[in-house]
C-alpha cells in the first residue's frame, strides 16, 4: 500500500503538529515542521533503499543528522 496526495498531506501535518507539541513551538512554524517532515522521509526511504553494508551512514547519525536539520530551519524562521 502506497500513500498518495491528501493523505501524505495528512500525515505530514500530523507529524508536523508532534513535532510542534514535542517543542512546544507556535503554529506559527507549521511550514517548517510539516516541509521537514517530508525532508525527514526523503532522506529515510534513501538511506533504506541503500544495502545495509554500504551505508555510508548509521541510523544514529541520520536521526543527528535530521535533528540538527530542523534546528537550522527553525533557526531561519
Amino acid at each position: 500500500m502506497t500513500l498518495e496526495g491528501a493523505r501524505v498531506e495528512d500525515l505530514r501535518e500530523t507529524m508536523g503538529a508532534r513535532v510542534r507539541a514535542l517543542l512546544d513551538a507556535p503554529e506559527t512554524v507549521a511550514p517548517v515542521t510539516d516541509a521537514w517532515t517530508a525532508y525527514l522521509e526523503a532522506r529515510a526511504l534513501r538511506w533504506s533503499a541503500v544495502p545495509a553494508d554500504r551505508r555510508t551512514t548509521g541510523p544514529v547519525e541520520e536521526a543527528d543528522h535530521c535533528v540538527r536539520a530542523l534546528g537550522a530551519l527553525l533557526d531561519l524562521d
